[in-house]
């Protein structure tokens, strides 16, 4: 999935064809957490373009607060994390050959489509005079100063595009309907971050081939289920576990007799108990922090308060979160049954 800001027409207007190609590139390599398992040498790689290139978006990513990095990691600001938030579909066609082909106005304007809704069956209808920078509308969406280029714009775009040119009240109007039958059902490009980074930690340990694509999937459902529900908690526990469990020497049969999920599962239980009083601590000096902040009167203290407390309510809700699985609330005289929450995963 894209997500829909990165085809919102007053961020393209800027792009470059290569930067909406990097751009896509990020989107399928997110990670769920946001973070982009690829080096500037890979993503270069992918995109045929020079390191210099991918540094320069990179800066201008992070200057549009698109992106961000974390010591020498790097993470999409703009990850779909929900369908809620709107999306695109990451149709193949927006990666081919014949799309990058055509002007950048062309691929604007196309995305400029996708941003409004036309393949989820909802009709786009534009004056022209919106496309251009004209007397009425300063602020074209095709970022053109001219007339005529649009009526190019709109011809090349028809391979991609159902779309027609109207006349209403003496106005030209251009009118998109969908996508042409041969991309609208192309099936959505994987997102292949998380396979991705799962494969790089098991070559670091050395035991890529002691673990199938089977438990693979295991592994990334907990993970999932982890950070969703505890957020940076369930990552760190997450990836305390997976070390765990990678040093084990059974492995390969763990992985033979297709338990790897749930002695993953098991590790993942024992860490929860053990993790309560470094949360407690955890929040003890965040809170500390926020304190020190509210005293002192510096530049940007303000923002770096709303830091504290976001991550204290994270830390906050994690252990309580924790604290009810392992002390779980029964009524007196009512037989408790052990639900294991995590065989829904």
């Amino acid at each position: 999935m894209i997500h829909r800001d990165l085809c919102n027409p007053n961020m393209t207007k800027s792009f470059s064809s290569l930067r909406m190609q990097f751009n896509f590139l990020l989107s399928r390599y997110v990670c769920w957490d946001g973070f982009i398992p690829l080096t500037l040498s890979e993503m270069a790689e992918k995109l045929r373009c020079d390191n210099q290139s991918i540094r320069k978006f990179i800066k201008k990513g992070i200057q549009d607060d698109m992106l961000r990095l974390e010591g020498d990691r790097l993470y999409l600001n703009k990850k779909v994390d929900e369908f809620s938030q709107g999306y695109i579909k990451h149709y193949p066609f927006l990666e081919s050959a014949e799309f990058r082909s055509m002007s950048v106005h062309g691929q604007r304007f196309v995305l400029y489509t996708l941003w409004a809704g036309v393949h989820t069956g909802r009709p786009l209808k534009r004056d022209l005079s919106t496309l251009y920078h004209s007397k009425e509308e300063r602020n074209g969406v095709l970022n053109l100063y001219y007339r005529e280029p649009i009526y190019l714009v709109l011809d090349e775009v028809q391979q991609f595009l159902k779309l027609e040119i109207v006349t209403e009240k003496n106005r030209e109007m251009v009118r998109v309907t969908g996508l042409q039958d041969q991309y609208a059902y192309q099936e959505a490009l994987a997102n292949e971050g998380e396979q991705k980074l799962l494969q790089e930690i098991l070559l670091d340990h050395g035991v890529d081939e002691l673990v199938s694509a089977t438990s693979r999937e295991d592994i990334l459902k907990l993970k999932k289920h982890y950070l969703s529900s505890l957020q940076s908690v369930g990552l760190e526990l997450f990836t305390h576990a997976l070390k765990k469990l990678l040093s084990v020497h059974k492995l390969y049969e763990l992985d033979m007799q297709g338990e790897i999920g749930k002695y993953l599962r098991s590790i993942l239980v024992d860490l929860e108990q053990k993790i309560l009083p470094t949360l407690h601590k955890q929040v003890f000096y965040v809170t500390k922090a926020i304190q020190t902040m509210e005293d002192t009167l510096v530049s940007g203290a303000s923002l770096w308060i709303k830091r504290f407390e976001k991550q204290k309510q994270i830390i906050t809700q994690a252990i309580q979160k924790i604290k009810s699985k392992i002390d779980p609330p029964c009524e007196e005289n009512i037989p408790f049954v052990f639900y294991n929450w995590l065989e829904n995963v």
